[in-house]
C-alpha cells in the first residue's frame, strides 16, 4: 500500500473517531510520517476528509447496488427486506457508522454542503430504483406515485433511525437483531395497509 493509500484508509478510522476535530499532527502520526510528507499528497486536511468521503459514499453505495443485484431474482417484498437487513449489517461493525455520524457534524460549512450533495444525488438514484421495488411489492398503489415516493422515504428514514439507534446504544448490552425484526414488521404492516 502506497503513502496516500495509507492515508485515507488511517483517516477513516480517525474521522471516525475525532471527526473534523482530527489534525494533520493526528494523521502524519497514525501512518508514521511527519506532517509536511502529506502535503505530498494532498493539500490539506479538508482534502484528505472529503476524498475518504467520497470514497465511503461510493463504496456504500456500490454495495447497495450489489445486493439489488444479487437479490434481483428474489420476490419484491422479501428484496425489500434483505436490502434493509443488508444495510444494517454494512453499518453495524467496525467504525463506518461513526464516520457517517460524523460527516453530518463537519463544522466547515463548504465540506459539509458538498458531502450532503453528494449523499443526495446518492440516494435520488437509489430512491427511484427502490421506488420500482415497491411499485412491484404494492401493485394496488401503481396510480399513486406519491404515496409511493413516500413509503420510501418512509423506508431510508427508518433505517436512518435505526442508525441512531444503534450510535446511542453501542456500549450497553441490546438485542439488535430482535429490535430490528420488530421495526420491519410494524412498518411493513403499516405499508400494507396503507
Amino acid at each position: 500500500m502506497d503513502t496516500k493509500e495509507e492515508i485515507l484508509k488511517n483517516v477513516n478510522t480517525l474521522f471516525a473517531q475525532k471527526g473534523y476535530s482530527l489534525s494533520m499532527s493526528d494523521i502524519a502520526k497514525s501512518v508514521g510520517i511527519k506532517v509536511p510528507s502529506i502535503y505530498n499528497h494532498f493539500t490539506g486536511k479538508d482534502e484528505i476528509i472529503w476524498t475518504a468521503i467520497q470514497i465511503e459514499v461510493a463504496d456504500f453505495f456500490e454495495f447497495m447496488d450489489m445486493e439489488l443485484i444479487q437479490i434481483n431474482a428474489t420476490p419484491s417484498l422479501e428484496r425489500l427486506k434483505l436490502l434493509f437487513y443488508s444495510i444494517i449489517q454494512y453499518f453495524a461493525y467496525g467504525d463506518k457508522i461513526q464516520f457517517w455520524r460524523n460527516m453530518s457534524l463537519i463544522s466547515n460549512l463548504e465540506l459539509r454542503k458538498n458531502t450532503n450533495a453528494l449523499i443526495c444525488d446518492m440516494e435520488n438514484n437509489m430512491y427511484k430504483k427502490l421506488q420500482m421495488i415497491f411499485i412491484e411489492c404494492l401493485p394496488d398503489k401503481k396510480t399513486e406515485y406519491e404515496n409511493i415516493e413516500d413509503i420510501v422515504l418512509f423506508y431510508f428514514l427508518m433505517i436512518k433511525g435505526l442508525l441512531d439507534v444503534m450510535i446511542t446504544h453501542q456500549d450497553i448490552q441490546f438485542e439488535l437483531s430482535t429490535y430490528i425484526d420488530k421495526i420491519w414488521n410494524t412498518y411493513w404492516g403499516l405499508i400494507s395497509r396503507a
